[in-house]
């Protein structure tokens, strides 16, 4: 016998949609805020102009042409003759005298700094700067080299006294005229000269600049020496 037919006929397969797989997840990474990436660019470019800055000043540094040290001004030479009376010597302070251990008394009256004598010293107390030494003329003198010991330049009893006591490492000397000359000094117990060409009726010597001390708190100097022209006097 032939097979019914099924009524009613099976429904048919419902049908689905393709599966399609998941987007891949985003590999590139967080970008990071606008106000963060300038901070970061400005940054780098301040270091950079600080730099280029930095070595622009020592190329000028080395560049440009540097005036003679102390130690190298220990070469200059006076130039004329010495002036060897001085009308009127003073000076701002002076320190007290001393006894040796011999009880020998020992000054430090300003008049030592014209005595030709390296071994006596004006001393005054501390640091002596803006200390002033006057030199007066009766009349007025053509100036040719200033010298200056800067300390007091005598060894005795086994004491270096030009390092026991402050070193003078730079003075100014102005002029009656208004004009100054600032003198740089090394440390070294030895007349260190500058040349000038002024007519003056004073020279007036200040201390801007003194060195430590070991043991002694007093500024000295040894001597002082004004020249002139060659047979000024004559």
């Amino acid at each position: 016998f032939p097979r019914p037919e099924q009524w009613p006929p099976p429904p048919a397969p419902a049908s689905h949609p393709p599966l399609t797989p998941p987007p891949p997840p985003d590999a590139s990474p967080p970008q990071a805020p606008a106000r963060k990436t300038y901070w970061l660019r400005a940054k780098r470019t301040l270091i950079l102009a600080a730099s280029a800055a930095a070595l622009l000043v020592i190329a000028l540094v080395l560049w440009l042409p540097r005036g003679p040290g102390p130690e190298e001004l220990l070469t200059v030479e006076p130039t004329g003759e010495l002036v060897t009376f001085v009308d009127n010597l003073s000076a701002s302070s002076t320190a007290p005298p001393i006894t040796d251990a011999d009880d020998f008394e020992i000054d430090f009256d300003v008049d030592n700094l014209y005595d030709d004598n390296r071994d006596s010293a004006w001393r005054t107390e501390g640091d002596g700067v803006g200390e002033r030494i006057n030199l007066v003329f009766d009349e007025p003198i053509r100036v040719t080299s200033i010298g200056l010991l800067p300390g007091w330049a005598l060894f005795e009893d086994g004491v270096d006294l030009f390092f026991a006591n402050r070193r003078v490492l730079e003075v100014s000397y102005e002029f009656s005229d208004g004009s100054t000359i600032t003198r740089a000094f090394a440390e070294r117990p030895q007349q260190q000269y500058v040349r000038t060409d002024v007519r003056t009726d004073f020279v007036i010597v200040r201390i801007l600049e003194t060195s430590g001390n070991e043991g002694q708190d007093f500024t000295a100097i040894s001597d002082l020496e004004i020249y002139q022209p060659q047979g000024a006097d004559d």
